[in-house]
């Protein structure tokens, strides 16, 4: 929840501390003007000599190409980036925007939906936040949150009824004859009780009765024979819990039953739905609308399979990549890697809702994936900047330093790929880079084309941008 100007200056950290070292500015007063200039540069600030001075970005032909008006204030405020949302629900133009600002010296925040101003609060509560709190890439990636999930998943609970009892004080007998409990056997066959069993439940009790003797011989040289046993009372109670099984139901629609926390992703328009789940009889599979594909058992931790179920912008392509269990060799491989200075290497395995599974090797440490609307599976090395789409490299980036696969954005295909950079510019393989003063951006999918979207704040204006790629 801090300040624009502060997640703004945050932003542009690396790039000033560049500034400051490349002009030896050693004076301690000229950096708190620095640090003036960009928040003025951020907020708009119309009183500020930057402003009066430099135009404003909002003054220029860029917000006609590139944006367009979503609200106007009557007073001054901030904008609470980490509450607000872009590209919401079915309509991928709508958003959820939460203002703080001043109001006779009182703190208050303004929810906005679509434009229209719907409630005016002095405190904010889980109500007004859509999905709760995000980081500036949360909305990259495609899905929904686990919270947005969980409405579908329904916990199975067991209830337990415990019948009260007085206190009572027993003996045990001195001794069990088993020739008498064959006997008592032999009378119960002739029950209606034993004629109306299964023959399994038949063939169960007979086993149970050649246990006998065995039984028997060990209670008598027991020490509970012949002792006196005092029980306490007990007071009647029903217990309720979870018993470890899950159903997903979405649109009245029930997935089925699954052993274990599920895996799932839903498409905001609900008509596409992805799980990855035990099916409760020692099977995962991953079902893809009504497709099941039973997973590799032999990749089986022992408490399922591990991996991220990913799904694409649109909600109609989806995908699971699991970590591959090493074998012995393997093992002995990265031990000898690690030991040697060398990277580790990863194995992933991607099955996508086709039934097409293929390996992944990754060395960079890194574990995030993504799914274009065609289908295909990208990730970036982290390490060196190379782009593999379904495990083929398409293409790298040259920003230098660490790279983090959530900021990677691509178009209905990989073929048009950027990198979101920390400084709020787009960078593409060709080496181009363009300036677009984005923050918290979200992806959208419309009639077949992908869009960023973010909000940008000029004034008291707030202006939706849009970048087609």
């Amino acid at each position: 929840m801090a300040p624009l100007f502060l997640k703004y200056f945050i932003m542009k950290a690396k790039y000033l501390s560049l500034l400051l070292l490349t002009f030896g500015i050693v004076n301690a007063a000229q950096p708190q003007g620095i640090l003036k200039k960009i928040k003025d540069k951020a907020s708009g600030n119309e009183n500020s000599k930057t402003a009066e001075t430099k135009i404003i970005w909002c003054d220029t032909g860029l917000v006609n190409n590139t944006y367009t008006l979503a609200y106007s204030s009557p007073v001054n405020f901030t904008i609470m980036y980490d509450e607000s949302r872009l590209g919401i629900g079915r309509n991928k133009n709508d958003y959820h925007l939460i203002l703080k600002q001043s109001v006779d010296k009182k703190q208050q925040f303004v929810i906005i939906d679509n434009g229209k101003v719907t409630a005016t609060v002095n405190e904010l509560t889980k109500d007004n936040l859509i999905g709760g709190f995000r980081s500036p890439l949360d909305g990259l990636n495609a899905g929904g949150g686990k919270s947005e999930n969980e409405k579908y998943i329904v916990a199975e609970n067991t209830t337990v009824v415990v019948p009260g009892q007085t206190a009572k004080t027993v003996t045990a007998p001195k001794n069990i004859d088993a020739s008498k409990t064959n006997q008592a056997f032999e009378l119960f066959k002739s029950t209606d009780e034993y004629k109306k069993m299964s023959a399994e439940e038949k063939k169960q009790v007979e086993e149970a009765m050649k246990m006998i003797p065995q039984m028997a011989a060990e209670y008598n040289k027991s020490e509970i024979a012949g002792k006196t046993i005092s029980t306490p009372e007990v007071k009647a109670a029903t217990y309720s819990g979870a018993n470890g099984f899950y159903s997903i139901v979405v649109k009245g629609k029930n997935y089925g039953r699954f052993g274990g926390q599920p895996y799932l992703k839903v498409s905001d328009d609900e008509a596409n739905v992805y799980i990855v789940a035990d099916d409760g009889k020692g099977k995962t599979n991953f079902i893809a609308n009504d497709k099941k594909i039973t997973l590799n058992p032999k990749n089986n931790y022992g408490m399922g399979h591990i991996g991220n179920l990913i799904m694409s912008a649109d909600g109609k392509k989806a995908a699971f990549v699991e970590t591959k269990l090493a074998t012995e060799k393997e093992q002995e491989e990265m031990l000898k890697d690690m030991q040697s200075g060398k990277p580790a290497k990863q194995n992933f395995i991607v099955t996508k809702m086709d039934g097409s599974t293929f390996p992944v090797t990754r060395i960079d440490g890194g574990d995030k994936f993504k799914i274009s609307n065609s289908g295909a599976v990208v990730f970036v090395d982290a390490k060196t900047g190379d782009v593999f789409s379904d495990g083929k490299t398409i293409g790298k980036f040259k920003n230098g330093g660490d790279l983090n696969s959530d900021a990677l954005l691509f178009g209905s295909d990989p073929s048009k790929i950027c990198y979101y950079n920390e400084d709020g510019s787009l960078s593409f393989t060709d080496g181009t880079k363009k300036d677009m003063g984005i923050l918290f951006p979200a992806v959208v999918s419309e009639a077949g084309k992908s869009y960023i979207t973010w909000f940008r704040k000029c004034k008291n204006d707030i202006y939706i941008g849009k970048f087609e790629f």
